[in-house]
Formats: C-alpha cells, sequence, structure tokens
C-alpha cells in the first residue's frame, strides 16, 4: 500500500478549525453549483484546541465560500447552535434548488447532549432547509432550524446500534 507524499507546506484550510470530509453544495443533478458566482463548500469542522484525534466528537458542519475556486474563506458553522439532532453533526449532502438549500447529515450521538458526549453513538439521518443569501462579504444561511429525521436504523436491511453491540461490525448509519 502507498500514499501520497503530503508536502511539508501543504495549505491549511483555517487556524480556527480542523477541517475533513467535505463535499460540494450540487444542484438536483448532484453536479456542483455556485451561487451568483460563489462556490461553496462544506465540511466537518472542529475547534483546533480539541486534539486531532478527538475531532470526530466535536463535529459541526463548517462551511466555506470562494469565487475562484482555489483560496477559500470559512464561513462559521451551518447550523444555528443547539438546533440539530445528536450531539455532533456528521457528513452528509448539501442540493440547492432556487435559493433553498436543503441539507442531508447525520445526527449522531444523544440529543441535547454536551459536545464532546461520547457515551451515545446513536446515528440517524437528518434533513434541515433553509436559504441562501449574499452580501458585501460573501454567502451565507438562514433558516435551518427545521430539522427533522428521516431514517433510522430498522434492524433488517440496516443493522440497530443494539445489533452492532453484538459484534463484529462496526456500528455505521451514517453519510446521506
Amino acid at each position: 500500500n502507498t500514499k501520497p507524499r503530503i508536502p511539508a507546506q501543504f495549505p491549511v484550510m483555517s487556524e480556527e478549525v480542523w477541517v475533513w470530509d467535505t463535499w460540494p453544495m450540487t444542484g438536483l443533478d448532484t453536479k456542483p453549483v455556485s451561487y451568483k458566482g460563489w462556490n461553496i463548500i462544506f465540511s466537518l469542522t472542529a475547534p483546533r484546541n480539541v486534539p486531532f484525534g478527538d475531532r470526530h466528537w466535536f463535529a459541526r458542519i463548517g462551511y466555506f465560500f470562494s469565487r475562484d475556486g482555489q483560496t477559500w474563506k470559512y464561513g462559521g458553522h451551518l447550523f444555528p447552535t443547539r438546533s440539530p439532532f445528536g450531539s455532533r453533526e456528521w457528513a452528509g449532502s448539501a442540493v440547492l434548488t432556487g435559493t433553498q438549500l436543503n441539507v442531508f447529515y447525520t445526527a449522531s450521538g444523544g440529543d441535547n447532549a454536551p459536545p464532546g458526549e461520547r457515551e451515545n453513538p446513536l446515528q440517524r439521518l437528518a434533513h434541515a432547509s433553509g436559504q441562501i443569501h449574499v452580501d458585501a462579504n460573501g454567502p451565507y444561511f438562514t433558516g435551518l432550524r427545521n430539522h427533522r429525521i428521516i431514517a433510522e436504523p430498522e434492524g433488517e436491511m440496516y443493522q440497530t446500534l443494539d445489533q452492532s453491540r453484538a459484534g463484529p461490525i462496526i456500528y455505521a448509519f451514517r453519510d446521506p
């Protein structure tokens, strides 16, 4: 097995947050789209003061925007604090139709649990929608408070948390 050589001067997207699992804003045809000349990507993020290995326990969806697709600015968390399900947000997808953004994500952990909660590995698929806007500072989103669970493992086609505890398969109902 081989891996690519990462240059010593590899660019850092943000000094504020760790950045991993990244996906573009798309149209219904799943092709990346821009909005009023802005390219937008979504990423899992966690504060840089959290050790890199612990980032999954603090994960929130953040967004970045760029005019040229080369230089990116961090826009912050996508969802208002405490609005999503779960104690952390894991990867998903974001679909723009007109000015409405539909976000599908993994609601991981217990609802209303504190950030960093590790006791509850529950995973469900969720949806929220809101509006995209642009001002002099770039794109931003409003709404995204109307979250709802759209899928949960039922035990036949998808393994439940209790079934996973019997082993040997890792529990993984995520990344819509």
